[in-house]
């Protein structure tokens, strides 16, 4: 029984916290306003709008997503705090906290989808590029490096 509880505490530790940033690559929030990437990848009013409104839309989504994540997760460390473990309680309860989860990630990625369909392919790499530059501020002066780059006399 102590193991299974041990087991159990790692597996909720390791797992519990959600991803709630934008999918690697790409960046979060409005980016589609950034003079930079507007000029770069040449947004239009049209597309931003479109952007906005299902921006405004799925997060309204995530939001409510976010806050089962959080009801379950106390849930869940309710019934692992108490005295007697229920095992059958706690398996149904984690798998609610992982659907929670995982329909908080499906919306994520559905938001990344939209803006992919927005965009084309072609300027959505361009932005995921831009994004990368933008994130590890490759440039003169920088002290942010990149971590797919080598360290020079590192091989």
């Amino acid at each position: 029984m102590l193991k299974f509880y041990f087991t159990f505490v790692a597996l909720v530790f390791f797992t519990v916290s959600p991803v709630f940033a934008a999918p690697d690559g790409m960046p979060s929030g409005k980016w589609w306003y950034n003079p930079r990437v507007t000029e770069k990848i040449s947004i239009s009013d049209d597309e931003k709008q479109s952007l906005d409104k299902r921006f405004v839309e799925s997060r309204r989504k995530r939001i409510e997503l976010n806050s089962l994540v959080k009801k379950e997760k106390f849930e869940l460390e309710n019934l692992i705090e108490s005295k007697n473990i229920d095992e059958e309680a706690l398996l149904r309860q984690f798998r609610k906290l992982e659907k929670a989860r995982t329909d908080l990630s499906e919306e994520i990625f559905g938001f990344l989808i939209q803006a992919r369909n927005v965009l084309g392919y072609e300027r959505f790499v361009q932005l995921k590029g831009l994004h990368r530059e933008m994130r590890w501020g490759r440039g003169p002066g920088s002290k942010h490096r990149d971590p797919k780059q080598r360290r020079p006399g590192k091989e």
